[in-house]
């Protein structure tokens, strides 16, 4: 039999733990839900790029020519986010989550050949 002392630490436990898991999907660090949402994410994931590139370029771990090209490639992703935001609002969830993979697709290969932070690649 429990006493009143373990039961009531139980529940502060299960208390933290509940406002911990609020507090995680209030921060944002739930995964996005809706297409909307994810749309949403994708514009945050290109600003994310665009600022990881414009550090690889300040920090001449890649050169001005390469970002440029890096750049270049982000807004492609940027209009194919563009595209999907447009086809969602027009009810067309097949062809947002098209343009939406696409988008995705070519922000993670960008995010993957940009040096890490401390110059390893």
């Amino acid at each position: 039999m429990h006493t009143i002392r373990q039961q009531s630490t139980t529940l502060m436990l299960w208390l933290m733990l509940a406002l911990l898991m609020a507090s995680c999907a209030q921060l944002g660090l739930t995964p996005p839900q809706s297409t909307q949402d994810r749309i949403m994410y994708g514009y945050s994931q290109t600003t994310g790029v665009y600022q990881g590139i414009a550090q690889a370029v300040t920090a001449g771990s890649i050169s001005k020519a390469q970002g440029m090209d890096a750049i270049k490639t982000v807004d492609g992703a940027r209009a194919a986010l563009d595209a999907a935001n447009m086809a969602n609002k027009a009810g067309d969830a097949t062809g947002a989550l098209k343009y939406l993979q696409t988008a995705m697709t070519v922000l993670q290969a960008i995010q993957a050949q940009l040096p890490k932070p401390g110059g390893a690649k």
